[in-house]
Order: structure tokens, then C-alpha cells, then sequence
């Protein structure tokens, strides 16, 4: 049923334009990576961080899913820092609608999945601009 509605909702979209349906399509990959861990229209590179770091610069610019453990999480909510047994990366938030509610409860995800775009920063050092962020259950507390 659920796929039979998204199928109806893509042909309604794509025959009401292309940027809309782009945008539509982008807003529901986000919601199915927050959710469902996934993507539906898109098929962004699963990299690990160490990839990231050693590459030559070629997923720059691309989206991306990361996974590892939350290190650390800025003050405000702004940033924080992914990593993994290999690397660090840092997650950037500020353009990411709707990231404060997982921050703010007293528990912190522990582990997380990203979506976002790879982005090289000052230096050529490369981080993720997050569009959406899947918590990863934590199997201690399953």
C-alpha cells in the first residue's frame, strides 16, 4: 500500500514540473532517511569515514551516508563530531530543519546515520552538511 501512495505521489509531482518534484523528492528521501534509515529516489555513496579522509576528492560535493558514534555535539546545537574506529568527521547542522528535538532530550543518540552532502572545509578538510540524521538503536538498551 505504502508504495502503490508514493508511486501515486511521484507521478502527481513529476507532472507538475520538474524542480518541484525534484524538491518534493529530495523533501522525501529526507523523511525516509529520518525515519526508515533509507532513501527512496536517490542512491547516495555509503562511506566510511576513513574513505572520506583518504579520498582524492571526488565524493566532494555529493551526498553521503555516514555512521558512527556521536563524540561530541556543540553547545547550540550547531555541529558535532561523527566518529568511527578509523576517523573523525564533523557534522554540520545548520542547515538541517528539525535537528534540535534530537539533541534535546536527555538521552543522546549514541550512534547515528547520516545524509548529507560532502563539503571540503578550510584547509581542504572535509566535513558532511547534514540533511537528515537516522538514530541507530542502541542494541544495550534493545
Amino acid at each position: 500500500m505504502r508504495n502503490c501512495v508514493l508511486a501515486l505521489v511521484a507521478t502527481m509531482l513529476s507532472l507538475s514540473g520538474c524542480s518541484r518534484f525534484e524538491r518534493a523528492a529530495t523533501w522525501v528521501d529526507q523523511l525516509a532517511f529520518a525515519h526508515l534509515g533509507g532513501t527512496l529516489f536517490t542512491d547516495p555513496s555509503r562511506l566510511s569515514l576513513k574513505e572520506i579522509h583518504l579520498g582524492d576528492g571526488t565524493f566532494t560535493g555529493r551526498e553521503v551516508i555516514i555512521e558512527g558514534r556521536v563524540a561530541e555535539v556543540s553547545q547550540h546545537g550547531t555541529y558535532f563530531v561523527l566518529t568511527d574506529d578509523s576517523a573523525r568527521m564533523l557534522v554540520v547542522l545548520t542547515d538541517l530543519a528539525g535537528a534540535a528535538p534530537v539533541w534535546a532530550t536527555d538521552t543522546k543518540p549514541r550512534a547515528v546515520r547520516v545524509l548529507g552532502t560532502l563539503e571540503s572545509g578550510q584547509k581542504g578538510l572535509p566535513y558532511v552538511k547534514a540533511q537528515a540524521i537516522d538514530v541507530v538503536k542502541d542494541p544495550a538498551s534493545a
